[in-house]
């Protein structure tokens, strides 16, 4: 991926509009009981909280290290951490969400989609290739399955989540509860995560086209033929 690329996949803007919107969209469409949560300020919609913390994670993040570039697993983080912070989804009313920790599982799999949005970028870059469509539709990021988590009875992903939803802390000082997120540990965890997935992505890719019998590049030619 080409710098000017990847800076635009790290971008709010392109975060929001390719996976934090439609996922609280697909979110409010199937939970009638959840909606969006204004935390008091009702003038301002917390998409345009999200934008102003998510900044403030990668300047702070930004400050630690020479390059002043953010790679994708740092991004992934900080924006795990402001959807951990702004806490965009609420029950409606006086009603509770279908499960309490609807925020931490939303900042979970954005971070991610994420990663599949530049794993993606990655393979096909600015091809035309079938595939890719196929990829974005039908590809599912995966965390690893409870036969694969050693001595423990939970899966990978109830445990990630479970970190998540301990993080905020009652601070004595400020007298409410305060977000300690460790960006750097949390890029490890979704480093890790892209790697166990890439091999499955691969075989995705690999399965769609042997199922059409052609080659990547026939697929691409009969494409531009087409059009």
């Amino acid at each position: 991926m080409n710098t000017e690329n990847e800076e635009n996949y790290k971008s709010y803007e392109n975060i929001l509009k390719r996976i934090i919107a439609p996922t609280i969209t697909a979110i409010l469409k199937t939970h009638s009981n959840i909606g969006l949560n204004y935390n008091g300020i009702v003038s301002e919609h917390p998409y345009n909280i999200m934008r102003k913390i998510f900044q403030k994670y990668k300047d702070e993040t930004k400050s630690f290290i020479t390059s002043k570039r953010l790679d994708r697993h740092k991004i992934a983080a900080c924006i795990c951490a402001t959807i951990l912070e702004c806490k965009p989804l609420a029950g409606k009313k006086d009603e509770l969400p279908p499960r309490h920790d609807i925020n931490e599982v939303l900042a979970a799999y954005v971070g991610l989609y994420l990663l599949k949005a530049f794993m993606i970028e990655d393979r096909f870059k600015n091809s035309i290739d079938p595939c890719k469509i196929h990829i974005i539709k039908k590809f599912g990021m995966k965390f690893p399955p409870l036969e694969q988590n050693i001595c423990d009875q939970s899966c990978y992903r109830d445990n990630f989540v479970r970190s998540l939803n301990r993080i905020p802390k009652y601070c004595e000082y400020k007298n409410s509860y305060c977000i300690q997120f460790d960006v750097w540990a949390y890029s490890k965890i979704f480093y890790h995560l892209e790697k166990y997935n890439i091999p499955l992505f691969n075989a995705f890719c690999k399965e769609y086209y042997e199922s059409t019998s052609t080659k990547p590049s026939e697929l691409i030619a009969a494409t531009l033929i087409t059009e």
